[in-house]
């Protein structure tokens, strides 16, 4: 799950950033599923498919034959799952990255443009955080839309091509 780490905000700044949030949420979630519809669950076909043949295959062998031709058949589901996974902590740390960026300009334009007390430069700091989180965060789902799922059904594609051989 893609999370954002936002300090405390005002009501109507938080609401905004609460739906970047959301949105962001769901384009993850969304991007997972079709992952497992579409790629995944092939691939974990194949994967048994190809076990029970060396299961077939190896009736007399040892086991350590046996595993062997397991290990291979779980190969090309294991490098997706690894992909998938390294490319959704790819976003995570960007994301993380952007946000930390918005938090440190929005502490620095506080400090310049409010007020000496406290309370004034908190206020300033968390309505300049809002709107560049909640930018950055609709950033990210518009990357998961048009760079990340093309770039992993790519890649998806031809694990399964490897799986299907």
């Amino acid at each position: 799950q893609l999370r954002l780490c936002p300090p405390a905000l005002p009501a109507g700044t938080m609401q905004d950033f609460q739906r970047a949030q959301q949105e962001l949420q769901q384009a993850a979630q969304a991007l997972q599923e079709t992952i497992s519809r579409k790629h995944m669950r092939g691939m974990m076909r194949s994967m048994h498919l190809c076990a029970a043949e060396c299961f077939r295959k190896h009736v007399e062998a040892a086991d350590a034959t046996l595993d062997n031709c397991q290990k291979t058949c779980a190969g090309p589901i294991e490098r997706a799952q690894a992909t998938v996974s390294d490319e959704m902590k790819r976003i995570q740390a960007r994301l993380q990255r952007e946000v930390a960026g918005c938090e440190d300009d929005a502490r620095m334009d506080a400090a310049v443009t409010a007020a000496s007390s406290d309370m004034a430069r908190q206020s300033a700091m968390e309505a300049a955080f809002a709107p560049c989180a909640a930018a950055a965060a609709r950033a990210t789902t518009r990357r998961l839309h048009d760079v990340v799922v093309p770039s992993l059904e790519k890649q998806l594609k031809s694990l399964a091509a490897q799986a299907d051989r």
